[in-house]
């Protein structure tokens, strides 16, 4: 009841200051109010204070989470994965969302790409798989790139356009959407 007190003495010791203070009162509080208050104030038990409630600030992303040498780098795995036949090594660079469209063909997921991807290594002898006119949009968390296609083979050389969707997946970044646009 004691401490109580005291924190009431203290609160009003300092609210007349305050006011007194502020007011431009005629005369000032005198030092015995000040003592007082002081006294009162170093008596009370010190009292957790809570953070006042912050508003949230809007963040802007102002670069890319995405770097284009990262999507560079993906594109490269694309083009020695194929070239060296390897299933193994798309599948790693594959989201298992996949989604691939090739021309006007059924969109296929990852299990089936992965079998049109056997089924084309069946049919080449050494495949050459480059990409060029790479245009790279990267963003946060995702991104695009666009480029001209080339498989080269003892079937001779196929080209198209291909668009690559990208996103990032724990500390990876996948290709999640191929879009293949053979050239007629």
């Amino acid at each position: 009841m004691l401490a109580g007190t005291a924190a009431a003495v203290a609160v009003v010791a300092v609210i007349v200051a305050v006011v007194f203070a502020t007011k431009g009162g005629a005369s000032s509080p005198g030092p015995g109010l000040e003592a007082a208050a002081s006294t009162a104030a170093s008596d009370v038990a010190p009292t957790e204070s809570t953070p006042a409630a912050s508003t949230p600030t809007e963040t802007t992303a102002t670069t890319p989470s995405v770097e284009s040498s990262q999507v560079e780098q993906v594109l490269n795995e694309y083009q020695q994965s194929y070239s060296a036949e390897n299933i193994d090594g798309l599948k790693a660079i594959f989201a298992e969302g996949l989604e691939r469209r090739d021309g006007n063909r059924a969109p296929e997921n990852q299990a089936a790409a992965l079998a049109t991807y056997e089924h084309q290594f069946s049919q080449l002898k050494n495949p050459t798989y480059s990409l060029s006119e790479t245009n790279v949009q990267p963003g946060t968390g995702e991104a695009t790139a666009t480029a001209r296609y080339s498989i080269s083979s003892q079937n001779g050389t196929v080209t198209g356009s291909i668009t690559f969707h990208l996103v990032e997946q724990g500390e990876k970044l996948l290709i999640d959407k191929l879009s293949i646009s053979p050239s007629k």
